[in-house]
């Protein structure tokens, strides 16, 4: 009899790290880099924008290539969509 193995994301590490990635695109789509950049680095608010749009642009690359956070893959994309409709 042959025996499921169940994806690694399943796992207590596994769901962690994908729960992580998943709090990390959360968040950087949000207004917190532009807080923390302003009060913190006095910088202009274009700067921090394109910061934001590379980050999910490369977290979206992350779910294309890391098989367990490919179901973040949809997730970060209208995290994508709505952070540029916003007007970035």
């Amino acid at each position: 009899m042959a025996t499921q193995t169940s994806p690694r994301w399943a796992t207590a590490q596994g769901a962690g790290l994908v729960v992580t990635l998943a709090w990390l695109g959360t968040l950087l789509a949000s207004a917190l880099p532009e807080i923390v950049w302003r009060e913190g680095f006095a910088g202009a608010r274009s700067q921090v924008q394109w910061l934001q749009l590379g980050g999910l642009l490369l977290l979206l690359l992350v779910t294309g290539l890391w098989q367990d956070a490919r179901p973040l893959r949809g997730y970060f994309l209208v995290l994508l969509v709505l952070f540029v409709l916003a007007g970035m």
